[in-house]
């Protein structure tokens, strides 16, 4: 075929010609069965146009992982291209060992792949589109075994000497085991840490958090660990004497708890904490340090003071004997308090004052020594008593008195 009209598309094995417009094609020259050459004039009208040719076609993903199948989408352009079935071809499997079924690409290694990807008669009749496509085959990561937990020892130290730490992960068989620490909290120990080896001023307690980097598939495993450091020389705790205010336990009357903690150079003698352990017969409350018995009875506390001993916490059990008021008086009732005075003590200046009473529950008059008492509920009463001839010598006692209706 002679011809350089851009009508003409093709003529193919079979001489048939394919046009994609209307106009004149020119001269044409043909071999016949004879192989005599003819020249021909040919003139087109009416074809028809509406062919529409593939132009890119856009391949996805990009990006696969050795050992996983990946399926292979192709999207033709334009979209109204006539001929839009896609077919992919393994043109390079480079070092990936890939192989390509239909759609469906597998390597077996890390490396490039170049796929072509073809359209049939994407550019014509006869004419296929193709398109070279390099997909990055990527090894595949190495199986994570996760952290669980991290055991750090030692969990003591004493302040100004370095302390070695040692973290120990679990699984044993975790993929990433290198232990790191950070101090979270110093508290008022002064604490920095350098590499394992935490270091301190003063005594207190410091947090730290451990750290495994790419100990979980999300990113680190963390575990925060709380390390009790001691002053130098440390004196442990030996004993605790309880305080009440006031000192009279009687049942119904509030007692402030107190400690009085020995020996007086002990190292920690500060946080101070009582519960009840056991309340026998009194049915006595604590609240923070005020216990209230309302029977006669026995109440058992534990007493704690925190880091009271060089590994740890003080305790020791302590009982509390709670007494019934020594008098029973009636609401409204008067009572003689001079019949509560003995002979010997009569010579005395008495002073009489309510030590603990509910509000309003009672008055005193002094000059008669004559008590009444207003409400129900435990009262006590002290008899102040100074020595006429030598001042400087006075004597308290109280007494108790339970008030009914």
């Amino acid at each position: 075929m002679e011809g350089g009209n851009s009508l003409v598309k093709n003529i193919n094995t079979n001489s048939k010609l394919y046009l994609t417009g209307n106009g004149n094609v020119g001269n044409i020259i043909t071999n016949d069965a004879n192989n005599i050459s003819k020249e021909v004039n040919v003139k087109v009208d009416n074809i028809s146009s509406s062919f529409v040719s593939v132009t890119n076609v856009i391949v996805n993903p990009l990006e696969g992982t050795v050992g996983i199948p990946l399926k292979l989408t192709a999207n033709v352009e334009p979209s109204n291209a006539t001929n839009k079935a896609v077919a992919f071809n393994l043109k390079n499997a480079g070092t990936t060992a890939a192989v390509l079924n239909g759609d469906i690409l597998s390597a077996a290694n890390a490396g490039t792949v170049i796929i072509t990807v073809e359209v049939a008669n994407g550019l014509g009749q006869g004419i296929k589109y193709t398109k070279d496509i390099a997909i990055n085959i990527k090894a595949k990561e190495p199986e994570i075994i996760e952290v669980t937990n991290i055991n750090v020892s030692p969990l003591e130290g004493t302040a100004g000497e370095p302390l070695q730490l040692t973290g120990t992960v679990e699984p044993s068989n975790a993929t990433n085991k290198t232990v790191t620490y950070e101090v979270k909290d110093a508290g008022t120990t002064g604490a920095s840490v350098s590499g394992s080896t935490l270091t301190t001023t003063a005594a207190g307690t410091v947090t730290l958090t451990a750290k495994v980097e790419g100990g979980l598939k999300s990113g680190a495993y963390t575990k925060d660990i709380v390390i009790n450091i001691k002053q130098p020389g440390f004196v442990n705790i030996s004993n605790v004497n309880l305080l009440t205010e006031p000192a009279e336990k009687v049942a119904g009357v509030p007692l402030t708890l107190s400690a009085s903690i020995e020996p007086e150079n002990a190292t920690n003698k500060g946080k101070v904490d009582f519960i009840i352990k056991n309340p026998g017969t009194t049915s006595a409350v604590l609240t923070g340090n005020v216990l209230t018995a309302l029977s006669p009875g026995r109440v058992e506390l534990t007493v704690t003071v925190e880091n009271g001993l060089i590994d740890g916490n003080y305790q020791q059990d302590i009982a509390i004997d709670i007494a019934a008021p020594t008098y029973n008086i009636a609401v409204g009732q008067k009572f003689n308090l001079s019949t509560l005075i003995g002979e010997e003590e009569k010579s005395n200046n008495i002073v009489w004052s309510v030590k603990f009473a509910p509000s309003n529950s009672v008055s005193i008059n002094n000059a008669a020594q004559e008590l009444t008492a207003n409400a129900v509920g435990t009262i006590l009463i002290n008899a102040q008593m100074t020595n006429k001839t030598d001042p400087s010598k006075v004597i308290n006692k109280t007494y108790s008195f339970a008030v009914t209706s």
